[in-house]
């Protein structure tokens, strides 16, 4: 005995619903925009460096920066003058002859340059630079 399995074709074309469509790309749109305002890179942390004609490129090993405000910040965290001797120290025992970048806003107080250039050569680095950016040579013109 045969049985007859008869399959019903609905007339009805299939629909894509666009709501949960757009519920999803705008959570998704909502994460990446709050997400990508709690990163911090030590690239966007402003600090203005003083002018110098003489300034050179050079390769650094390690940066450290110091606000306006005498904040010094390593790798997008702010550090204590004590956590930055450890690093230096740790740093040095695997290279020597490591050069220390200071990249100080051209606001802040002279003293907590030297402070912070003090603490460091008093743990042993000798290679030790203050960054200041590229200024453009004018030409002086006699009327």
């Amino acid at each position: 005995m045969t049985t007859k399995v008869s399959i019903r074709r609905s007339k009805t074309k299939p629909e894509v619903l666009f709501t949960p469509l757009i519920d999803c790309v705008f959570n998704l749109l909502i994460f990446f925009a709050v997400s990508t305002t709690l990163i911090i890179s030590p690239a966007s942390i402003k600090v203005k460096l003083p002018k110098a004609v003489t300034a050179e490129t050079q390769k650094r090993d390690i940066i450290i920066n110091i606000t306006k405000d005498g904040l010094i910040i390593y790798n997008g965290e702010l550090k204590s003058l004590e956590e930055m001797k450890e690093i230096v120290i740790n740093e040095l025992k695997v290279n020597p002859h490591v050069l220390v970048a200071i990249n100080a806003d051209k606001e802040v107080v002279y003293n907590r340059v030297i402070e912070v250039m003090d603490t460091l050569r008093d743990v042993g680095a000798t290679n030790i630079a203050l960054a200041t950016e590229k200024k453009i040579k004018r030409e002086e013109t006699k009327f």
